[in-house]
């Protein structure tokens, strides 16, 4: 078939679990290895040694564990290339795992009854399958201490039980505690020694993990209905490689977990929003109170331009062909009695038609006046007061059109 003609070999064929996770593709290229023992990932779907497509250079040394058939290494340079399943155990259902019952094999007898106590403890009061088998994990990890100093007496009957007292040790005592209390529970359940590839080791210029002699590792694994093994990693500080989830799922448990604070900053947006043109006020205003301008007319006309924003705002609207004289006409009453305003408006009319003029007041009292007109007149002022008639009481002493003026004009 195809993957003869390319060199792939397969298992013999297993129906997977429906459960499975996509198929992860990894290549290990041999640097000094000795024996002849193919290293390969955990539930291997199909793999390719070389060029090498002929079954019969390939036997099982254990169940799921390839070896190189009549030779006694692999040459250095050998590339691996392999496709391996990918599970996540809490997607699997109880059906799922095979009973120890069911098997014969020597290899996976039933652990001796001193562990009965310790796997009811543990997980006696969980449902059966994965649940159970999550429960001894956890256990083992979070209450145990990785110490591969720590070893029992030579003269320890049980290594193992020694392990439950003291609660450290290396790894191959956290597998074997996993494996027992796993078979108690009723679980085929076996001891692996491999190598962990360590992803903090990754190199990202070579895009390697280089693996070591020291990187041999114990770990345990369960037995599937479909005859599969799904590795058990109880000891702390190591890590089991898990599906590669759709990037659906993962962008709908981000937004998930991220709701609160995005309900949150929703909230303040909406506040923001909401007071957008308070805020917007606040910025000029402070810009008006550092720069308000060069000159008397610059700040007339910027504190002009800042009050009729304002009024805009509040829905007094001054057209293009009304002066500021005839949007006051239009404005509340204590605008129209606003000495301040008025004043305001008066240096507005003399800053537009009188440039070369200097002002009628004290340039002092200039800054001063549209000082406090900024103050006093604020949004919400202009929004919360009924306009009246139509009559206008301006202060003639800095009146354009008024007498007083009209001779400081001619003069």
């Amino acid at each position: 078939d195809v993957y003869k003609r390319q060199a792939w070999m397969r298992p013999i064929q297993r129906d997977p679990l429906l459960r499975y996770g996509p198929v992860a593709s990894h290549r290990i290229k041999i640097a000094s290895l000795k024996g002849a023992l193919i290293p390969t990932p955990p539930l291997l779907e199909r793999f390719r040694v070389g060029r090498l497509n002929r079954p019969d250079f390939f036997t099982w040394e254990f169940d799921g564990v390839l070896r190189m058939d009549g030779r006694k290494s692999i040459p250095s340079g050998t590339i691996v290339s392999t496709d391996s399943f990918t599970l996540a155990g809490e997607m699997l259902a109880d059906g799922d795992f095979a009973l120890l019952g069911d098997w014969v094999n020597p290899d996976l007898r039933e652990a001796p009854g001193e562990y009965q106590l310790w796997a009811e403890r543990w997980a006696g009061d969980r449902p059966h399958g994965w649940p159970q088998i999550e429960a001894v994990v956890r256990r083992l990890r979070e209450d145990f201490t990785l110490d591969p100093q720590a070893t029992a007496p030579d003269d320890c009957p049980d290594p193992v039980a020694h392990f439950f007292q003291t609660r450290r040790g290396p790894d191959y005592l956290f597998a074997s505690a996993a494996t027992l209390i796993l078979r108690r529970l009723g679980y085929p359940a076996r001891l692996v020694l491999g190598y962990y590839a360590a992803p903090d080791s990754f190199d990202p210029v070579s895009r390697h993990t280089p693996v070591r002699r020291t990187d041999l590792h114990f770990w345990t694994e369960v037995l599937l209905r479909d005859g599969r093994w799904l590795v058990v990693e109880p000891t702390p500080g190591y890590d089991v490689l898990r599906p590669a989830r759709p990037w659906l799922s993962v962008l709908k448990d981000a937004l998930v977990a991220a709701a609160p604070t995005l309900a949150l900053l929703s909230l303040a947006a909406a506040i923001l929003w909401w007071r957008r043109r308070d805020w917007m006020d606040w910025l000029r205003t402070a810009r008006f109170r550092v720069s308000p301008g060069a000159t008397w007319r610059k700040q007339v006309l910027h504190c002009l331009w800042l009050i009729e924003q304002r009024g805009r705002w509040a829905g007094l609207n001054r057209t293009p062909q009304q002066t500021f004289t005839r949007w006051t006409d239009s404005l509340p009453d204590h605008a129209r009695t606003d000495r301040d305003w008025n004043t305001l408006v008066s240096l507005g009319e003399w800053a537009s038609y009188s440039d070369q003029l200097p002002p009628p007041i004290p340039p002092d009292e200039v800054r001063k006046v549209c000082r406090r007109v900024v103050d006093h007149w604020t949004i919400r002022r202009f929004r919360g007061t009924p306009t009246g008639s139509n009559r206008r009481v301006a202060n003639p002493a800095v009146n354009p059109s008024s007498r007083s003026l009209q001779e400081s004009s001619g003069a």
